[in-house]
């Protein structure tokens, strides 16, 4: 951080401490991965049988929003970093917005929906990779769901059997795209499954999916970001695209790290879940300029790779 400052908390940014600012709902990465707090875990994920993968998530501010870089790290050892943006705040700015209070208040909780979206984006990338998720089928042509004669429920049915094999373990979750969730509500198939002898297309929600399905639970992935070049057109892009996940994920990722998708670590003696604070740069008063800092404390780590299957491309 920029001269080793010192962040001054603030009774106008308290809300971002406790996680209050945005809808987690709203991100598939707060859902999917269980929490394990821990100092360090170097060296603990090496002894799992498929190895670890650890997803490395970075805001690019000022190249395109909400974008993020990612890579895919197969070292083991890792220890729990932190993630944080900042933003100076111009007196000018402060005023446009309604006072020091109300703009630390707005711009932090934009900074956070940033920091937020580029983590779901960096779970997705991972996710979504026919070459991370082995298990994988794309479906092409007559076979994609938007075609009303397509087949869901034995494809579903092919996923879950691969997890079992790998496993041992019965998939109990499936991460939908938004399109691929619309395109499922209007499918003959699925309308068959959920109400019989009735056709009510477009009303289905994801707990009534989860039954069909035969899981513990449906998620929908909403997040969107803009994947072009900033001061370009924005273009709205569905973070989980028309993908299909179906996984295994452990209810405690404590259980000795069995066969189980992964987990998110934290840090807690090291940062909060979630911090913000300001500081003054050198040469310039309260006055004049602040700059807003948020974080978050997490890791996220694939563990298995093969508790779960890719459906790659469901739509036309």
């Amino acid at each position: 951080m920029a001269n080793k400052v010192t962040l001054q908390p603030e009774p106008t940014v308290q809300f971002l401490l406790e996680g209050f600012s945005n809808d987690i709902t709203d991100y598939i990465a707060e859902q999917v991965l269980p929490e394990v707090p821990s100092e360090t875990l170097t060296g603990y994920f090496g002894r799992l049988a498929d190895g670890a993968m650890r997803i490395i998530t970075t805001v690019v501010k000022g190249l395109a929003k909400n974008i993020v870089n990612y890579e895919f790290d197969r070292n083991a050892s890792f220890e729990v970093v932190d993630h944080a943006l900042e933003n100076p705040i111009t007196a000018a700015e402060a005023e446009r917005l309604g006072g020091w209070d109300i703009a630390k208040q707005t711009i932090g909780m934009q900074m956070e929906d940033d920091l937020r979206r580029s983590r779901e984006n960096g779970l997705a990338a991972a996710l979504t990779s026919t070459s991370v998720i082995t298990h994988n089928f794309t479906l092409t042509g007559a076979d994609q769901w938007t075609t009303k004669t397509s087949e869901v429920l034995s494809r579903i049915n092919v996923a879950k059997a691969a997890i079992e094999a790998a496993t041992g373990k019965v998939a109990n979750l499936i991460i939908l795209g938004a399109p691929t969730f619309r395109a499922l509500q209007f499918h003959p198939e699925m309308i068959a499954a959920l109400a019989p002898g009735k056709a009510t297309p477009g009303i289905y929600n994801e707990a009534q999916m989860a039954a069909a399905f035969g899981v513990d639970r449906v998620l929908v992935g909403r997040a969107i970001y803009n994947s072009a070049k900033e001061g370009a057109t924005a273009t709205p892009t569905f973070i989980w695209g028309d993908n299909c996940i179906v996984a295994y994920v452990s209810p405690s990722a404590l259980a000795r790290f069995a066969k189980t998708l992964g987990a998110r670590v934290a840090c807690p003696k090291k940062a909060p879940k979630q911090y913000a604070g300001s500081y003054v740069p050198e040469g310039k008063n309260a006055d004049q300029v602040q700059v807003l800092v948020v974080g978050s404390n997490w890791e996220d780590k694939l563990i298995t790779t093969g508790a779960a299957y890719l459906i790659k491309d469901t739509n036309a």
